[in-house]
């Protein structure tokens, strides 16, 4: 399965691979950068959610330190009143009723101006109640039942006792809605305990406290005086009494797991009355705002992804179809259609590369327009060869005539003339076949060379010398002849007391050399450089005839092959002829 996924990706095409990489490449960044702009966003959210509600939190608690402290003072302002002080310091009995209506007067004139506040009672030394005073009918509170009692039986006395004035808030009527405050009174001056005072407050004004302060919903506020008791709680009741003891924290905020519900709880201990405060508040509300940064997170990645899909689809359009077109136009050149071109409107890399393919097309007409010119070039030469063997038939029998001629008077030198002439047509025409053996183009120089030598007697002579071993390989017809030729009437013949040509022929390798010398006239370095320009550039020049040997040469064979000259003035001139080693006719196609 791997192989065949693997083969899909190398075989698809260059725009599908384009496509699938660079969204590949684009998916991981994008997808980082929204977690991480998501993991910041809702880090800096959670962060102000948590502080906007610690300060709502710290609000609720300043203002019931604020309520509790106003009601704090005005129990001192009762105790150090001089009502209450002589009542609870006399004896006489006379006095005490006109101090007790003082007193009562007091209370009943704090109550009237302080609804929040449910009674007010005042204690003797030995706890029991003297003066009670109500906002309410009080014969039928529960307070007024509770405050009967001697108030030194409560659980919380003896801690009133031990911080000698200091008061206490307490849930001391359990099944009421009332919140307490007790504390000693004692006598100015001596600071000894003379009584007692209580004072209860409504337990909703708690309650509006807490609303005033924008309590939300599925918040639960839980207030525990010192001692672990419940004062106030509000909300669904998410903690059981037994739970809250789980939850010791002073002061701060931690993130708490409740019932398979998790919460933000926030912690506070009152330093006005040691009160601690218990805030819970629901994630799941809380945070709901980075549901919605997460929501939107995503579909700004989906968003970005689509656009850059829409983006990458027209850029790979623009970067790829030119190389499409280009793929388009090779394949008609390789159908033949060499006319086609490249518009490069780009100066980039696929500008330079449709150039090249320009450039290469026109380099490939040129060489099929100069590889035409040659062969009309060697077609040509073909038929100068063919015009040389014009009728030869009629004059080989002409020479055979003159020949027995000669013979019938006995003129021995001109009938060997005969025989080497017919003998030299006889080679030209070789059955009309372009190429020949070495050994035939040999024979036809010596048949060449004995008619020179005797036209030119005592003035011109030759020598061959040719390894045997080249004798059965092949050459084209009428390679040797011109050059040799040449060598007679462009050098000895040019020289005083004539001179020598010398053929040799030997193998090198897989080549075949020839080696034609003359100690003839030679030549200056001026016209042997002009020689050379006018053999590489295919041009006759004085009758010299050594270019069209040349250009035939390498026309078979290729550049690699051919002649070459030199030459010492006064001295001799050497021509080298190069060309393969061919053992049979028909690998001449091969070339």
């Amino acid at each position: 399965m791997l192989k065949n996924i693997k083969n899909r990706i190398v075989n698809a095409s260059l725009r599908k691979k384009f496509l699938v990489l660079t969204m590949l490449i684009s998916i991981v960044p994008i997808t980082f950068i929204g977690y991480f702009s998501y993991w910041i966003s809702a880090s800096y959210l959670q962060e102000s959610i948590i502080d906007a509600s610690i300060a709502r939190f710290e609000a609720i608690n300043l203002r019931m330190d604020r309520f509790l402290s106003a009601i704090d003072e005005l129990s001192l302002e009762i105790l150090a009143s001089n009502s209450v002080q002589r009542l609870l310091k006399n004896s006489d009995i006379t006095k005490y009723y006109v101090f007790e209506n003082e007193t009562r007067s007091l209370l009943r004139s704090t109550l009237s101006t302080r609804k929040q506040i449910h009674s007010i009672a005042v204690f003797n030394k030995n706890g029991d109640i003297i003066v009670f005073e109500s906002n309410v009918d009080f014969l039928g509170t529960d307070a007024y039942r509770f405050t009967k009692k001697n108030v030194q039986t409560y659980d919380v006395y003896p801690y009133v006792e031990e911080i000698k004035g200091n008061r206490i808030w307490t849930k001391l009527y359990k099944d009421s809605d009332l919140i307490s405050m007790i504390r000693n009174i004692n006598e100015i001056g001596t600071q000894n305990q003379i009584g007692t005072i209580l004072i209860n407050i409504f337990e909703r004004n708690l309650a509006n406290l807490v609303e005033n302060s924008e309590m939300k919903k599925g918040w639960e506020l839980i207030i525990l005086e010192q001692f672990q008791n419940v004062v106030y709680q509000t909300g669904d009741n998410i903690l059981a009494p037994e739970d809250i003891g789980d939850l010791n924290d002073i002061s701060g905020h931690r993130i708490i797991d409740i019932k398979g519900k998790r919460y933000l709880g926030a912690f506070y201990t009152s330093r006005f009355n040691d009160w601690r405060m218990i805030l819970l508040m629901p994630t799941s509300s809380l945070f709901s705002g980075l549901n919605i940064i997460k929501g939107t997170t995503v579909l700004i990645i989906l968003l970005c992804l689509v656009l850059l899909s829409i983006f990458l689809f027209f850029m790979s359009a623009y970067l790829v179809m030119p190389i499409i077109k280009l793929s388009h136009l090779m394949k008609e050149a390789e159908k033949g259609d060499l006319d086609v071109k490249f518009e490069a409107k780009y100066h980039d890399e696929i500008g330079a590369l449709g150039k090249s393919f320009n450039s290469m097309l026109e380099t490939l007409k040129n060489l099929m327009k100069q590889n035409t010119e040659k062969q009309k070039i060697l077609r040509a030469q073909e038929l100068k060869v063919l015009q040389m063997q014009i009728n030869p038939h009629f004059l080989y029998n002409t020479i055979d005539t003159i020949n027995w001629m000669a013979q019938s008077i006995n003129a021995d030198q001109i009938s060997e003339v005969a025989i080497a002439l017919a003998n030299y047509y006889r080679q030209s025409l070789s059955k009309g076949a372009e190429i020949i053996k070495i050994s035939e183009e040999i024979s036809q120089i010596k048949s060449y060379l004995t008619i020179q030598k005797i036209r030119y007697a005592g003035y011109i002579d030759f020598k061959i010398i040719i390894d045997d071993n080249i004798m059965e390989l092949y050459i084209p017809k009428l390679t040797l002849q011109p050059i040799v030729e040449n060598a007679i009437y462009h050098g000895l013949r040019e020289k005083d007391g004539g001179g020598i040509v010398e053929i040799r022929g030997y193998k090198e390798g897989d080549h075949v050399v020839f080696h034609i010398k003359d100690n003839g006239k030679g030549m200056d370095e001026k016209t042997l450089k002009k020689l050379k320009e006018s053999i590489n550039r295919g041009i006759s020049s004085k009758g010299y005839g050594l270019s069209n040997v040349n250009e035939r040469l390498k026309l078979y064979f290729g550049e690699e092959f051919g002649i070459s000259v030199e030459s010492i003035w006064e001295s001799y001139t050497l021509v080298t002829v190069r060309i393969p080693s061919v053992e049979n006719v028909d690998d001449y196609a091969k070339f």
